[in-house]
Formats: C-alpha cells, sequence, structure tokens
C-alpha cells in the first residue's frame, strides 16, 4: 500500500479546483418522468492543482514535483493527499456502542453528508468522553476494540486525514518561463479506493 504523501510546495496558486462526482445512471421517461439511480454512496473527488512557480534546482520545488510524478510512475501508483482546506476533525462521532460490535469506520462529516475515511494519522479515539488509550487498532480507517464499547456510549474521534489519490493522465506538463523558474498549470488527480485484505 502507497505510504507516499503529496508534496506540499511553495508556488501553488489560489486557482485550486476540488470536484466531487457521483456515478449515476439517469434517463426520462417517455412520459417525461426523470428516473436516477445512484450507483455510488460517496463521491470520487478530483483535484487540480496549478503551480505559477516551481524553483529548479537540488533543492527546489520542480524537482520535488518531477521527482515524485516520477516515482508514481505517471497514473500507476497512489499517493497520499492532504488537503490543506479539509484534513482535520475534532472529535467527530463514528458511532455507538452497543455491548456486541467491536469494529467501527472512521468517517467527517461535510455539511449534513458523512463520508467515510480509509486513510488517517494521528487518531484520538474517545468512549464517551474518555480519552482510549489502547485497546483498539487502526487499519484502513477501521477501528477495531478489543472489547465492544458499553451500550449507549458515544464513539468519536480526532486527527488528521488524507485522500488516498492517483494522477489523472500518465503525463505531467512543465513550462520554463524564465531562468530557474517553471510553471505546472494543471496538476490533476483523483481519489482512488482501494480494497484492504483482512
Amino acid at each position: 500500500m502507497a505510504t507516499a504523501i503529496f508534496p506540499e510546495l511553495r508556488g501553488l496558486s489560489w486557482d485550486v479546483t476540488k470536484t466531487p462526482e457521483f456515478f449515476t445512471l439517469s434517463k426520462v421517461s417517455p412520459s417525461g418522468v426523470d428516473i436516477a439511480a445512484s450507483l455510488s454512496a460517496y463521491p470520487r473527488w478530483h483535484f487540480s492543482l496549478s503551480y505559477e512557480c516551481l524553483r529548479a534546482g537540488a533543492e527546489g520545488e520542480l524537482e520535488k514535483l518531477l521527482g515524485f510524478f516520477l516515482s508514481c510512475r505517471g497514473n500507476a501508483v497512489d499517493f497520499l493527499y492532504r488537503d490543506p482546506t479539509d484534513h482535520t476533525v475534532d472529535r467527530q462521532v463514528f458511532g455507538a456502542g452497543d455491548g456486541q460490535t467491536a469494529t467501527f469506520q472512521l468517517c467527517h462529516k461535510i455539511g449534513g453528508f458523512v463520508e467515510p475515511l480509509y486513510d488517517t494519522a494521528d487518531e484520538i479515539i474517545y468512549v464517551g468522553d474518555v480519552q482510549k488509550v489502547g485497546g483498539y487498532t487502526i487499519r484502513g480507517g477501521l477501528v477495531s476494540f478489543t472489547a465492544p464499547p458499553a451500550a449507549g456510549k458515544l464513539l468519536t474521534w480526532s486527527g488528521d486525514f488524507y485522500y488516498r489519490c492517483r494522477f489523472k493522465e500518465s503525463t505531467l506538463a512543465f513550462q520554463n518561463f524564465a531562468f530557474k523558474l517553471w510553471s505546472a498549470q494543471t496538476v490533476e488527480f483523483v481519489t482512488s479506493r482501494k480494497v484492504f485484505a483482512s
């Protein structure tokens, strides 16, 4: 499983696009009735970044971004992306104990929509109002308690999360506009869902 994290670089413009995409079948019947069926419960996210200025040199942003793209072999290898505008949760509810269930999926809330999370870091787990120290494992966003939480206990968590992504294309264009200064006008990637083996 990929552990590479997309580099945070200087030169990123404000022209950042984040687009949710659902997979939906939609038709209009001969009588004019709209019929739609959602094929996905959660969106695939599309990200588009624009870098106005990437410095070239041994420690420059150009080498970091280009090297990262090359190490991913274009769009062949997944990586983790930490969205600067949406990467933390604070006491997010992810379940309630019933005395029997021991495994729960971490999630985060966007408005009234709740989305599962699969790649998290620095997790702090609470059972009721008490921070849990040990007695659980986290893998692929699944929290597995060694003993099921007691009935009625609200489960919350705080921490960071990443989007698992891959580059949208197998090519990436860089433009040299001045001495040792480059730009990458369109760096696009999409979320990639993986099935975690047990």
